[in-house]
């Protein structure tokens, strides 16, 4: 993700992955204050939304072929992990910030 003020790489993808840094955040390079834009937005719902899936399809095989609980667990997190990581990084790939700046501003003018 780049920076709208000054085009430089924001975020990486692990330092963007582990949470609120997905939704605001400040430019390391000329620390103009960004937050996400719509398409980040929008693909975060996206992926929640695919979590839902993948677990609920995961119970569902459980419950169908009557996994104990306990193995059920060891292959939970490595089939999401499988299931759901690519979409993260599209996530991130695709979306952008813009500048908390920019929206306080117009409000101001207003």
């Amino acid at each position: 993700m780049k920076c709208p003020n000054c085009s430089k790489d924001v975020i990486t993808f692990w330092q963007w992955g582990q949470g609120i840094n997905a939704f605001r955040y400040d430019c390391p390079h000329c620390l103009e204050p960004l937050k996400a834009n719509k398409a980040t937005i929008m693909w975060f719902v996206g992926v929640m939304l695919w979590v839902l899936v993948v677990v609920a399809l995961c119970i569902i095989v459980q419950k169908h072929w009557e996994i104990e609980e306990t193995r059920f667990r060891s292959f939970l997190f490595p089939i999401s992990l499988v299931t759901v990581l690519p979409w993260v990084y599209l996530a991130w790939k695709k979306g952008g910030y813009i500048s908390r700046r920019d929206t306080s501003e117009r409000e101001d003018n207003r």
